[in-house]
């Protein structure tokens, strides 16, 4: 009989111990196949991806000429991600709790911050497109409404937000990946969202078999 895991909420700390530990099964290695597939669907010149990590998908983007901005509250990946991809930077101090890293031959900019501080005062823009395959995910579950409302405010009108989700019994693992089902789609993310994509994909941790992956595009 397999036990219930306790629900754990995260803070920061608990993501910087586990890109410290390499506990990083979430961190895909190569360019999300999703977003690679579907991108005509969803193409913006301006693109945000929250909580980004050291992801591909952002070198990818940027390939695709558009503008690419990320925000994570780790500082460890977004320093391999530059240098992983031998790309020349430079880093800006804003203030006590925001730094920029700017890539100087892609157009990339990270800003290391707290997520929640993210608006489009900081960021000069609002966003054609936000790519978010591991952001809604990772949050904690009574952060969503204010998630949501936060990409809300960043998305230009019409813009897109393309979501990656993962549905599985999360009582076996009690943290990120959270799942979402569709009753959490209707509750969270009321805009207009179409279903592009859904199958069964690799389990992040060992003690879930399997996990349904599920897309949706949500138009603002």
């Amino acid at each position: 009989m397999t036990m219930e895991a306790t629900i754990k909420n995260y803070k920061l700390e608990d993501w910087s111990r586990r890109w410290v530990d390499r506990e990083t099964a979430f961190h895909v290695a190569g360019v999300n196949h999703i977003l690679q597939n579907f991108f005509d669907q969803v193409r913006g010149d301006t693109v945000f991806v929250p909580l980004c990590g050291k992801t591909l998908d952002m070198l990818w983007l940027a390939q695709q000429n558009c503008t690419v901005v990320g925000v994570d509250g780790v500082e460890t990946p977004v320093q391999e991600f530059f240098a992983e991809n031998n790309l020349d930077y430079s880093v800006r101090q804003l203030n006590d709790d925001v730094k920029i890293y700017k890539a100087k031959n892609v157009d990339i900019t990270i800003f290391i911050c707290d997520l929640f501080a993210s608006k489009p005062e900081l960021f000069g823009m609002q966003f054609d497109l936000i790519w978010d395959r591991g952001s809604f995910v990772a949050i904690n579950v009574d952060e969503r409404a204010k998630y949501t409302c936060l990409l809300s405010n960043l998305l230009a009108p019409e813009g897109k937000w393309f979501l990656v989700t993962v549905d599985y019994d999360d009582k076996i693992l009690g943290e990120p990946p959270r799942t979402v089902s569709e009753e959490d789609m209707r509750q969270f993310a009321p805009l207009n969202f179409t279903k592009v994509y859904s199958d069964l994909t690799k389990a992040y941790n060992p003690k879930v078999e399997e996990m349904i992956e599920n897309a949706y595009v949500i138009i603002k």
